[in-house]
């Protein structure tokens, strides 16, 4: 088992880059490939191969590697709070809204 405990992190942050890649490009995140990866990151866990702390401190990584402003000061610093392991708040972008009729 030992063998595998790198493959399977960098498994996990490989889907992370790629998921938070799409969401900050704009692109849809398939709510099946976020599931996936928490399901992995839960596996780790039960597995020994990571502890919540640093699987949590991965995200934070690279999610802030990607996104303009960092995960605290989007969500703030209690964020664990509202997104308890293994969930984990990736979200596209919201697209940008234009009214199709004036105002009266």
């Amino acid at each position: 088992m030992r063998e595998q405990e790198p493959e399977l992190l960098g498994e996990i942050s490989q889907r992370l880059d790629k998921l938070l890649a799409r969401a900050h490009e704009g692109h849809d995140v398939p709510p099946a490939h976020k599931h996936r990866l928490e399901g992995m990151m839960q596996a780790a866990l039960i597995c020994g191969v990571a502890t919540e702390n640093e699987l949590r401190a991965l995200f934070i990584l690279r999610h802030d590697a990607y996104a303009p402003a960092s995960l605290a000061s989007v969500l703030g610093k209690n964020w664990g709070k509202a997104y308890p392991f293994p969930n984990l708040p990736i979200y596209m972008k919201r697209a940008p809204v234009e009214p199709s009729a004036a105002d009266k």
